[in-house]
């Protein structure tokens, strides 16, 4: 038989006991439901500034617009007008977004690749490639102490 009573009335036991109950092998609490829940997104708070990735993003935005445009060229040129050129951009957006991200932090290498291209376009004789491996490092060492110095302060 049906119970008279309706659910917005029942008892404070029955509700504990309920919120206490096991769903899925978990255990709810009780303050779990009581807190104020909400669809907000949490607020976005960008990582610390460094310039390492300072000099990351001057470099991500010489490498994205540049694979972004080369991939659309590459997809309109293998692909003809209607796929390669209007949604040649589908691919060549997520290809960017992947060399930004990886430029951002990996700014060493693509400094190294474009100083070997220049030197290489240019004709400069190839052992000046010592000196730039070596101008590099130098660099990085003194960044990684700089930063250690940084957070190390006493």
């Amino acid at each position: 038989m049906p119970s008279a009573v309706p659910y917005e009335t029942i008892s404070l036991a029955i509700y504990c006991k309920l919120l206490k109950a096991r769903v899925g092998g978990q255990l709810i609490a009780a303050h779990a439901v009581a807190k104020k829940m909400s669809i907000r997104l949490p607020e976005y708070k960008p990582p610390p500034r460094r310039a390492y990735t300072d000099l990351g993003w001057i470099f991500a935005a010489l490498t994205g617009p540049a694979t972004l445009f080369a991939v659309w060229i590459y997809c309109a040129v293998t692909y003809g007008f209607l796929l390669g050129f209007l949604l040649g951009w589908i691919p060549a957006l997520i290809l960017a977004l992947v060399v930004v991200v990886a430029t951002i932090f990996l700014w060493p290498l693509a400094a190294v690749a474009v100083l070997h291209g220049i030197y290489r376009v240019f004709g400069v004789h190839p052992e000046l490639l010592i000196y730039i491996a070596a101008l590099v490092g130098i660099i990085a060492i003194v960044m990684i102490w700089w930063w250690h110095v940084a957070n190390n302060k006493s």
